[in-house]
C-alpha cells in the first residue's frame, strides 16, 4: 500500500526515475532532475583483455546512475568518465573492481587546446606529380583570415572564383582545407575561427582531378597557417561557486591561485555566489580543494565559456618551446 518500501529483483529494462504502475491504472510521477557532472577523469583498463569488459561495465553504471556520464574523446583517444565529485568517481572505479572484476587506471584527462591565426595571408600552391601511368596537376590560390563574425562553422570556406570549374574540384579543395585544419602548425591541435577564401585555380584539362586539388589545397592551407602568425588557445570555463559568507575570501584566494578572473560576487542571505572564468587545465582536483577550503559546505558548477590565447608558461609546457621561437 502507499508508503511501503519494497525491493524487486531482475528488472532489466527499468531505469532510475521510471514509474512502475498497474497497466489498467497508469500513473506517472514527475521525472527526477539530475545535476550535470562537474569533474571528469580519463579511465582505461589495466590490460587490453579487459577493454570489452570495462566498456560494458561503464555502460551499465551509466544506466544506473544518471549523474554519471561516459564519453569517448577522439581528439585525445581517451575514455572520460564524469561525475559529481572525485569521491563519486572513486566509488565508480571501486565498483568496477568489486562487482565487475575489472581493474582500471585513472588519471587526469588531457586538455583539448586549439589553434588559430592572427594575420591575413595569401598563398599560392602548385601540385604536380608524375606517376607511372598517371599525371596529376592542380594550382590553387587561397587567402587565409579570421572567420566572419556570426559564422558558426569552425572553418569558413568561401569560393570567389571568377571562372567556372567542375563542382567536384571545388569539393576537393574544401576537403583539403578541412583536412589541413585538423592539425595546426604549433602542436597539432585543431584549427578554429579560420576563413579560407578560394581566389584562383590552375587547371590542366587532362591531368587535373578532385584528388589533385584536394592535395594542393591541403598543402596551401598548411603553408598559410604557418605564415599567418598562429597562436595556441586554451578552453576557459565559467565557474560558479556557492559558499557560506565566512569562506568567501578563502575560495577567492584559491581561484586566484588557479589563474581565474573573478567577475562578480552576489549575495543570497548567508550564501554568496562567486562567478569566475578559469582555464580548464587549472580546474583538475578543484572539488577536493573546494571541500577543504569550505569544510565541505561549498558547491560549484562549471561549463565551457570560450577559448583564449595561452600564456607563455602554458605554451612552453605544451610545446616545449618559447612563443618567440615560432616566428624566428
Amino acid at each position: 500500500s502507499a508508503g511501503d518500501i519494497c525491493a524487486v529483483a531482475g528488472l532489466k529494462l527499468v531505469g532510475t526515475g521510471d514509474t512502475l504502475c498497474d497497466q489498467k491504472h497508469p500513473i506517472s510521477y514527475e521525472s527526477l532532475s539530475f545535476p550535470e557532472p562537474v569533474i571528469s577523469v580519463a579511465i582505461e583498463p589495466k590490460t587490453t583483455a579487459d577493454s570489452d569488459k570495462i566498456a560494458k561495465a561503464l555502460a551499465r553504471l551509466e544506466r544506473e546512475d544518471p549523474s554519471f556520464k561516459v564519453k569517448y574523446n577522439p581528439e585525445t583517444a581517451q575514455t572520460l568518465i564524469s561525475g559529481m565529485g572525485e569521491l563519486h568517481l572513486e566509488i565508480i572505479t571501486d565498483r568496477l573492481l568489486r562487482e565487475f572484476k575489472v581493474a582500471a587506471n585513472v588519471g587526469s584527462p588531457q586538455v583539448s587546446y586549439r589553434e588559430t591565426i592572427t594575420k591575413k595571408v595569401k598563398v599560392e600552391k602548385v601540385f604536380e606529380r608524375q606517376l607511372e601511368k598517371l599525371s596529376q596537376y592542380a594550382k590553387v590560390v587561397l587567402e587565409l583570415s579570421r572567420k566572419d563574425e556570426g559564422c558558426k562553422d569552425r572553418v569558413q570556406f568561401e569560393n570567389r572564383l571568377k571562372i567556372p570549374i567542375p563542382k567536384e574540384f571545388v569539393e576537393g579543395i574544401k576537403l583539403g582545407v578541412e583536412e589541413a585544419c585538423e592539425s595546426g602548425p604549433i602542436a597539432g591541435f585543431s584549427v578554429l575561427d579560420l576563413k579560407v577564401t578560394l581566389l584562383d585555380v590552375g587547371v590542366d584539362p587532362t591531368n587535373s582531378d578532385e584528388m589533385s586539388f584536394k592535395i594542393a589545397s591541403s598543402l596551401a592551407t598548411s603553408e598559410g597557417l604557418q605564415k599567418a602568425c598562429p597562436i595556441l588557445l586554451q578552453p576557459m570555463m565559467r565557474v560558479e561557486v556557492l559558499c557560506p559568507n565566512e569562506y568567501v575570501s578563502s575560495v577567492i584566494m584559491d581561484l586566484n591561485s588557479r589563474k581565474a578572473r573573478v567577475n562578480s560576487i552576489s549575495y543570497n542571505g548567508d550564501i554568496q555566489c562567486v562567478e569566475a572564468i578559469c582555464p580548464l587545465s587549472q580546474m583538475f582536483g578543484y572539488s577536493t580543494s573546494l571541500r577543504s577550503h569550505s569544510q565541505g559546505r561549498a558547491t560549484y558548477t562549471m561549463f565551457f565559456d570560450n577559448y583564449e590565447e595561452v600564456s607563455n608558461d602554458v605554451y612552453k609546457k605544451v610545446t616545449g618551446k618559447d612563443k618567440s621561437e615560432l616566428y624566428v
